[in-house]
């Protein structure tokens, strides 16, 4: 019986960040600048990405993000912002027209 792991699935999902990061088109690295990140607790970026990737690893963080939610200011707004990551009617691209 053949397993199944995700390896190339996880494969798409690193390229795709790497994308991202390196795209200069792209209006998302300024939305995201806009939001103040969490104080999460200091952890190796590797474990962050893994967060991101996996969902099951993120969910070691659940119990603090609830805390920093606790703590944060205007939390609806940042809920809202936060909703226009992955949310097709929202486009992060430079419009060439203008």
């Amino acid at each position: 019986m053949e397993q199944f792991d995700f390896e190339f699935e996880n494969r798409i999902q690193k390229e795709l960040l790497i994308k991202l990061i390196n795209d200069d088109n792209l209006l998302l690295k300024e939305f995201l600048k806009e939001i103040k990140p969490l104080d999460f607790d200091n952890y190796d970026s590797n474990f962050y990405i893994k967060c991101i990737l996996n969902r099951l690893t993120a969910l070691n963080l659940d119990g603090e993000l609830d805390i920093l939610y606790e703590e944060t200011d205007n939390l609806e707004e940042r809920i809202e912002f936060l909703d226009c990551l992955g949310n097709e009617d929202v486009n992060f691209y430079f419009d060439d027209e203008e």
